[in-house]
């Protein structure tokens, strides 16, 4: 049985930004793990990368989830999530 982190991809954006830049910063993508909760908006994605530029370019994105195609447990494959919080933290 899988659980809902697997086959998932997540980048927090909000503390990469040179304005913002601390020692928390995300750069890389985190396989595996989810973050639920706290979208923005969804979107179908044809890749992370694709998903990573609609957070970077949407207003309100600081962080994203992207489930890859090999994901099976249920038909969310290529689903973009993109995520707030009101204190910018996952």
């Amino acid at each position: 049985m899988q659980n809902d982190s697997e086959f998932a991809v997540t980048f927090k954006i909000l503390e990469c930004f040179p304005a913002v830049f601390s020692s928390e910063c995300v750069r890389e993508l985190q396989v595996d793990v989810d973050f639920p909760g706290s979208d923005i908006l969804q979107i179908l994605s044809p890749d992370v990368h694709h998903c990573q530029r609609a957070c970077t370019q949407h207003h309100s994105c600081l962080f994203f989830t992207f489930i890859r195609p090999e994901w099976n447990w249920d038909k969310r494959q290529f689903y973009c999530y993109l995520k707030h919080t009101d204190s910018g933290k996952l």
